[in-house]
């Protein structure tokens, strides 16, 4: 497959991003009605297209049934295949918004279910989701593959910060899945979550939630927030708001001091993929290693 970024392509589209998010602020600031918003971001080619489905589910949170679920039905309808093959058949600026479309989607039973029932997802609903999500998440860490070494380290890392929040978020619903979903389950944070650091500053914005339900008489509860970066730094000087968990692929989820950070996520997600696809080979291959991972992240949410 060709690589094919160009310059202007990526400053065209970064310029397209701006765009998105401006209306995006125009709509939080009440100065644009949400139906206006929608359609106006879909026009935005790509894009527009993914911006349309993440701000058409967070809108879904906003508004009562069955409103609520019309709003998910655009979201999936804005994030389906369709909408990004043309542009993303080759490794190209476009990869990293078909690829966070395909995580999203293979998760929107998840988001629709919490939405419309108000408790978390069952076991089956879960592990359905799990695997569809493993197996789109797994085609971008063959993408990832394909772009060291060949690919401006802008493309590479859009991939690589995406893998980070889809490890992360894999390694929690597969401890769910063991310790039952009842209770406890991990969820992506939605468009206006993930991008708090932008509308309200920076250390607001976190990756991952983690809900808790304790009784059916108590509403869901968002008992955890997670912010996931690739490696320890600064980032800026950037200090994350209380109540925000920051954890770093490397070195808060290293069992290898062989293991290259950039790829550090996309292991990962081929471990848990080859546990839930051939679960008799992965009890010595990966799940000791899973084990270890999965331990630290629930160790560094709960400090």
């Amino acid at each position: 497959m060709a690589y094919t970024d160009s310059p202007q392509e990526m400053k065209k589209i970064s310029s397209i991003k701006e765009e998105c998010f401006e209306l995006l602020e125009q709509y939080r600031c009440g100065r644009r009605d949400p139906y206006v918003t929608f359609l106006l971001l879909e026009e935005k080619r790509v894009v527009g297209a993914y911006f349309a489905g993440e701000f058409a589910l967070e809108l879904a949170g906003t508004v009562p049934m069955p409103e609520a679920e019309e709003w998910v039905d655009k979201a999936e309808h804005k994030l389906q295949p369709r909408n990004f093959n043309k542009q993303s058949r080759d490794l190209n600026v476009y990869s990293s918004f078909a690829a966070r479309a395909a995580v999203r989607r293979a998760q929107l039973p998840l988001h629709r279910h919490m939405l419309t029932t108000q408790t978390l997802p069952p076991l089956d609903l879960v592990e359905e989701t799990y695997m569809r999500t493993l197996e789109d998440s797994k085609q971008v860490t063959e993408v990832l593959r394909a772009k060291v070494g060949s690919a401006p380290e802008i493309g590479r890392q859009a991939l690589v910060g995406l893998l980070g929040e889809v490890s992360v978020l894999l390694l929690g619903q597969r401890a769910a899945k063991t310790i039952g979903t009842h209770e406890w389950f991990p969820l992506q944070s939605t468009l206006f979550e993930d991008n708090a650091n932008r509308f309200q500053g920076p250390g607001h914005g976190w990756d991952v939630s983690f809900f808790t339900h304790m009784s059916v008489e108590d509403p869901i509860d968002l008992a955890y927030k997670v912010q996931v970066k690739t490696r320890d730094g600064p980032y800026g000087g950037e200090k994350d708001e209380p109540g925000i968990a920051r954890l770093n692929i490397t070195p808060d989820l290293v069992v290898d001091k062989r293991e290259q950070p950039h790829l550090l996520a996309a292991v990962i997600i081929e471990e848990c993929y080859l546990e839930a696809t051939y679960p008799e080979a992965a009890v010595q291959r990966v799940m000791p290693s899973l084990g270890k991972r999965t331990g630290r992240l629930l160790d560094k949410i709960e400090q």
